[in-house]
């Protein structure tokens, strides 16, 4: 069974933390407490750890233990803020639920996962927003508050118990019996959420003055480009806010209404690309598609800085978020913004930031996989679409 196979290769412990976050949500600021369970001898640990100083106690051997959690970049983040290191074994039972049931089942949170399968230790999502706010809220806790958290902590390891051993066997059950690559690909996942509670507890440094000034003046200055752009559209209101009504009534005038795309509810599309169909033809158009391109990219007045006065995107990474596997950020983060944007970065002082990305990375994949040579050898031309393009004969050998 793949159960018995992991508890050969490690020592399994399921591990739960609570804490305080930063602003945007990022990275764990104020530790309090953690809980574990041994699943090889039955033992359970209890840490309240707020404001102790000692820091760096490595519990168990990094090297022989396979930490279980839910949501990984949470308990993590948690081990950085104690010193305690990157842990280089992590199973995701979050990751791995995914994998298996997202868009298929309605919630991919613990308790979701722990009430699909079963569990004996289910709260209420009343009893849990109790306890998290207990945790966020205050700043000082009573003994009596702080077993109280700390039991709150041990149950949610017993309902993280519970959804390992049944994603485990579901696993099993779903992708078959190769142990090895079930665990391994299991661990990557893990670890790559556990370099985004890294990367996220990193964050970005940032110009924080170009930043606050920004957003003291954006708003008036995106007040009068509207309305002086307006003049020609007339699709915005008095306050600067977007009219479908009056969206439609300029489609009509335009004689553009019966042949305008439509959303599935059925309001006419705005979106990039839509506009661009019509922008070169219609002026009014082309302007309300530079107006509505200025307007997205100008999202910094969300932007939320750190107590450390660092950049992160709100609610983190996000990872695996999207059906590919990607990261699924908020759209209000730097990098999601037009690149005029990337100039609130700002390096400290005798330092760099270097932006570095992937190049045909899909396709380098697909190959390996595959064992595709004649893709391979596109993608070893360090150009695999001009590559693909002369192996399939559509434009010379000699093309560039």
């Amino acid at each position: 069974m793949f159960l018995e196979y992991i508890k050969k290769k490690f020592r399994v412990v399921v591990i739960d933390t609570e804490f305080q976050f930063d602003v945007a949500k990022a990275y764990v600021k104020t530790p309090l407490c953690l809980c574990m369970k041994d699943l090889s001898t039955g033992h359970v640990y209890k840490y309240w750890d707020h404001e102790s100083k000692e820091m760096s106690q490595h519990h168990f051997d990094f090297e022989t233990t396979l930490f279980v959690c839910h949501y990984a970049t949470a308990e993590v983040s948690y081990f950085l803020s104690r010193l305690l290191g990157r842990p280089p074994f992590i199973f995701d039972t979050w990751t791995e639920y995914a994998k298996l049931y997202k868009n298929r089942r309605n919630s991919l949170s613990l308790i979701g996962a722990a009430t699909a399968y079963g569990s004996q230790n289910l709260i209420s999502e009343e009893e849990k927003d109790r306890f998290r706010d207990m945790c966020i809220e205050q700043n000082t806790w009573t003994k009596e508050h702080q077993d109280q958290i700390l039991e709150y902590c041990l149950n949610d390891v017993k309902m993280g118990e519970d959804v390992f051993l049944g994603v485990v066997k579901d696993l099993e059950t779903i992708c078959g019996n190769d142990y090895e690559t079930l665990l391994e690909q299991a661990i990557a996942r893990g670890q790559a959420m556990a370099c985004f509670a890294k990367c996220q507890k990193n964050g970005i440094p940032v110009n924080n003055k170009a930043i606050a000034e920004f957003n003291a003046f954006w708003p008036d200055v995106k007040h009068h480009v509207i309305q002086r752009l307006n003049k020609k559209v007339n699709v915005y209101d008095e306050n600067s806010k977007f009219s479908h009504e009056k969206f439609n009534a300029l489609i009509t005038k335009l004689d553009l209404i019966k042949e305008w795309p439509r959303t599935p509810k059925g309001r006419l599309k705005i979106n990039k690309s839509t506009l661009e169909l019509y922008s070169d033809a219609f002026p009014e158009i082309y302007d309300f598609k530079q107006l509505s391109g200025l307007l997205d990219s100008a999202k910094l007045a969300a932007y939320q800085i750190s107590e450390d006065g660092r950049y992160r995107p709100d609610n983190g990474f996000k990872p695996f978020g999207t059906h590919t596997g990607r990261c699924s950020p908020s759209s209000k983060w730097i990098f999601g913004t037009s690149k005029w944007g990337r100039n609130f970065m700002k390096p400290s002082f005798g330092n760099v930031l270097v932006y570095l990305d992937y190049k045909s990375e899909e396709p380098f994949v697909a190959a390996m996989l595959s064992g595709d040579k004649k893709l391979l050898a596109s993608y070893l031309t360090k150009d695999i679409y001009l590559g693909t393009a002369k192996l399939a004969g559509i434009i010379p050998e000699n093309a560039s």
